[in-house]
């Protein structure tokens, strides 16, 4: 039923999906690059995921559904071929409307190896309807399922980001019951932080609720009481990497010296990392 490249996209996929358990969360620092991915997986990453908005900017383009689909195609190929550990890519909305669109880039990321899948139900800061998010998330479990192989959906809620009609939660509630019968794998809620409100969500479903951890949030201790299972750091890591080296560049030009950049990373342990 499937070929040698599906079987080990699909041993990826189930990898992947056995780290969402209920012993400890599956902790996640994003990567944006291909060099950011490998010094994530050396520093112990079960699995390593994207930032979309992260991502974006090292291929030259702002975050919103900017870049180029062919280019998420390539950058996921390059990152499973480097990475011993299972990939899982932010494809932000998809970079598409159309539902049969999106599910035609998820299965290009599957035949590229990819194991799980990061798809918000937004579109460049409006939330989409969630008939319309629904047939959405079909579409592609449609489309991955005629592959003969599987993908983890990770599908992103953004009533915390955004705000919403109504309670905020109970329009969250809600959105989780629909994507879970639209065949989802797990649930992804940034910008909700709050414990108490977490176990209440991580109470409602049997699906996985991944947050989006930073400084100032609770650590990975407290999320796991509340019944977190995975915590991710979105663009955080892009942007900490980002404002070092602008206050690297400023320093230089206004000191006229390079003292900044000591205890920089070692260039021969950087090129090893591209030797698998």
């Amino acid at each position: 039923m499937k070929n040698i490249a599906n079987q080990s996209q699909y041993d990826q996929f189930t990898k992947l999906q056995s780290l969402h358990t209920l012993s400890a969360p599956l902790v996640l620092p994003n990567a944006w690059d291909i060099a950011s991915a490998l010094l994530i997986e050396k520093a112990g990453a079960s699995a390593v995921a994207t930032t979309s908005a992260g991502m974006a900017w090292s291929l030259g383009y702002p975050d919103g559904n900017t870049v180029p689909i062919q280019e998420v195609i390539e950058f996921s190929r390059k990152l499973v071929n480097i990475l011993l550990v299972p990939v899982t890519i932010d494809i932000e909305a998809g970079y598409n409307l159309k539902a049969e669109k999106v599910a035609s880039l998820v299965v290009q990321l599957i035949e590229a190896g990819v194991a799980g899948i990061n798809v918000e139900d937004s579109w460049n800061g409006t939330l989409l309807p969630i008939a319309e998010h629904v047939g959405r998330l079909e579409a592609i479990k449609s489309a991955v399922k005629a592959t003969g192989s599987d993908i983890f959906l990770n599908a992103r809620i953004d009533t915390y980001l955004l705000g919403t009609e109504g309670d905020v939660l109970q329009a969250t509630l809600e959105r989780i019951v629909a994507f879970e019968k639209a065949g989802a794998n797990g649930i992804f809620i940034p910008g909700l932080l709050d414990l108490d409100v977490l176990q209440q969500v991580c109470n409602t479903t049997g699906l996985p609720i991944n947050v989006m951890a930073g400084a100032g949030s609770s650590g990975v201790d407290e999320f796991a009481k509340s019944g977190v299972r995975r915590i991710s750091t979105g663009m955080g890591g892009a942007q900490y990497a980002y404002a070092k080296t602008a206050e690297a560049a400023e320093f230089i030009f206004k000191k006229g010296s390079f003292s900044v950049l000591e205890g920089g990373a070692n260039y021969s342990d950087m090129n090893a990392l591209f030797v698998r």
